[in-house]
């Protein structure tokens, strides 16, 4: 080989292998579904705009930024039209940040973005991709939160729009946290986990919107931080139980069901529901805790059979967490098979909104369970998207009427023609219906008037304590008047109120 051709091979090899080097530090600094900065790159690109701010005194903010209900979606249509909806939204948060918003725009090609991380400049790349559907904006140069609230609300906006994923159309929001430098850290650390944390207020406040970090903000996730951690141990200490709430038969005051509600025995007192099931079910523990309570159900009904009780069916509620894992048969069946209990005597319970917000995840998931035997009902039915279509398509037994609708029975003539829809349309389809929340003598008339017999509610009784709601059962048994027992400190109404004819 003569000189040149040497020479030519030289220059081709070194060419090759620089190229190669290239795409290297592409793949170690970007994300290769978006194309956008990855985490790592990202961190590098923070800690070198801190520094330069703590020389200039200038102010940076960091916006984390997460898909509302991403999960859904990819559950439901499935994985790549998951990836189509972040390639999009990922395009969308690029395109809308304007030069002046930030470091500089991040719309240059892969090569050039690996040419910089060759030469050493200080990185251009404004947005990156954290993983999953969580995204991260940095913004350089900025006065003060008026200049972030700007830049949020155009991002929210873009989001907002329909997205085309093939055939479908898709409408998405985001909730987006902010922090910034130097007022809430002078870190990468901390910048990034307080944005994280006023991120999380917005979905506590029901998503589609941004929040400012605030000192305040810190000592609540400390407090949510340490109920999840007790939360973990609960189910090891044995401190959740089930209390019992009777579902009633008005016109005879007999028992005809209950609900089983969730409780926790926590140092000696009992942490109301509405402290600890958000946590639960944002931490991923309301799917184990729920087969906790499928088994405990299961082995109640049990103990009450054996004490020589007629048991009644119970339900339980539903997470859209059990919806999307689809992993429900299982538990089920294995409760059922442990206890020998009769799959009639367990009832499912899931919301409306549930329901509908994973209607094709939740059909053969329904479907299977049917099979198994267990009912099903439809509990806040009337605030979602009532319709008889999807109703004939879904193999449930009852439907239970939103208490806010009886609740506003004597005030709202619009709640009562809801109400006497929802009667009509069970009927129709050949449903149990249960008016749930019925707490006075007016409602139970009024309902009663309209065709609706089965109740649950403080008029008749307030949830009790297993053994409680054996004496319940046990008194009804006898032939008593259970309805004035020392079981319940509420007086349970029948058909004396109603003015009806007493069962013989």
């Amino acid at each position: 080989m003569t000189a040149a051709g040497r020479s030519r091979c030289t220059a081709q090899d070194i060419t090759e292998r620089r190229q190669a080097e290239d795409q290297i530090r592409l793949l170690a600094n970007f994300d290769s579904l978006t194309g956008l900065p990855n985490r790592r790159f990202f961190r590098d690109q923070l800690a070198a705009t801190v520094e330069r701010a703590r020389a200039t005194g200038s102010m940076v903010a960091v916006l984390f930024i997460d898909i509302d209900r991403f999960k859904q979606t990819n559950d439901t249509l499935g994985h790549d039209m998951g990836d189509q909806l972040l390639r999009e939204v990922a395009k969308r948060l690029n395109h809308t940040l304007r030069g002046s918003d930030t470091v500089a725009r991040s719309d240059v090609a892969e090569t050039s973005a690996a040419t910089q991380v060759n030469t050493g400049r200080a990185p251009t790349h404004s947005v990156a991709r954290l993983g999953g559907d969580e995204f991260i904006v940095l913004l350089t140069d900025i006065t003060g939160a008026d200049d972030v609230a700007r830049v949020a609300e155009r991002l929210l906006e873009a989001i907002r729009q329909p997205i085309h994923c093939g055939a479908q159309e898709l409408f998405v929001t985001a909730s987006i946290g902010v922090s910034l430098h130097p007022n809430h850290g002078d870190d990468v650390d901390s910048l990034i986990r307080m944005a994280d944390i006023a991120m999380y207020v917005v979905k506590d406040a029901g998503r589609n919107g941004w929040q400012l970090f605030d000192d305040a903000m810190n000592a609540a996730t400390a407090q949510r931080w340490r109920l999840e951690t007790s939360l973990h141990r609960a189910l090891e200490r044995n401190e959740l139980v089930l209390h019992y709430q009777p579902k009633v038969d008005a016109e005879t005051g007999a028992i005809v069901g209950a609900e089983a509600l969730m409780r926790w025995q926590r140092d000696g007192e009992l942490v109301p529901p509405a402290q600890f099931i958000a946590v639960a079910e944002e931490s991923g523990l309301i799917v184990p805790i729920t087969e906790w309570a499928i088994d405990e159900v299961c082995r109640r009904l049990l103990g009450w059979t054996e004490a020589g009780m007629q048991p009644v069916p119970v339900s339980i509620n539903i997470s859209s967490r059990h919806i999307q894992r689809a992993s429900l048969v299982e538990p089920v069946q294995r409760a059922l098979a442990t206890s020998g209990l009769s799959a009639g005597l367990l009832e499912l319970e899931l919301t409306e909104t549930v329901l509908m917000q994973n209607i094709e995840a939740a059909l053969p998931l329904l479907q299977a369970l049917k099979r198994l035997g267990v009912s099903i009902s439809i509990d806040d039915f009337g605030t979602g998207y009532s319709s008889l279509s999807y109703l004939k398509r879904l193999p449930i037994d009852t439907l239970k009427i939103d208490r806010s609708f009886v609740r506003e029975l004597e005030s709202s003539d619009d709640n009562a023609a809801i109400v006497t829809a929802i009667i009509a349309m069970g009927r129709s389809l050949n449903l149990r219906v249960v008016a749930e929340g019925v707490e006075t003598r007016y409602q139970m008339h009024r309902l009663h008037e309209q065709g609706c017999r089965l109740m649950q509610g403080w008029l008749f009784a307030k949830a009790v304590d297993a053994d409680a709601f054996l004496e319940l059962l046990r008194v009804r048994s006898t032939g008593s008047d259970w309805r004035h027992g020392a079981a319940t400190d509420t007086a349970v109404i029948g058909a004396r109120a109603l003015g009806l004819p007493e069962a013989a």
